[in-house]
């Protein structure tokens, strides 16, 4: 029997950044904050009833972020940033407000909430002809 699952989250974040610039223009330095809020969607596919159930939870969100930008030539440009979010959300619920029981063997029943940390790298280069 195939159980099939989708979720979905969607996180706008408004970020403040604080720049520090250098006046020969080599490198620029920027150290950012942002909150923003989380919503989520869990859909699973029930083959035994032939349905499918979604369910819904709000939360919010959490962002920091740090931006290196340097020239490497005339028109050569190398950037590096980092940024982690860590999201909070309710307890997901379907259109009657039921909850999502998650229940394991031996073990306590929980109600799913999409939560989450997430640590991201990004390393790239900007030619300006």
């Amino acid at each position: 029997m195939n159980y099939i699952f989708t979720y979905k989250v969607h996180n706008p974040v408004l970020t403040l950044n604080y720049l520090l610039f250098q006046e020969q223009e080599i490198y620029i330095v920027k150290f950012g904050a942002g909150l923003g809020f989380t919503k989520g969607y869990f859909s699973q596919f029930l083959p035994l009833s032939g349905k499918e159930v979604t369910y819904g939870t709000n939360g919010g969100i959490l962002k920091l972020e740090a931006i290196f930008s340097s020239r490497l030539g005339e028109k050569v440009y190398v950037h590096l940033s980092t940024d982690v979010k860590i999201g909070l959300t309710d307890e997901a619920r379907d259109a009657n407000g039921n909850k999502l029981i998650i229940r394991k063997p031996f073990e306590e029943d929980r109600n799913l909430r999409l939560n989450f940390t997430g640590v991201a790298i990004r390393f790239g280069f900007s030619y300006y002809f």
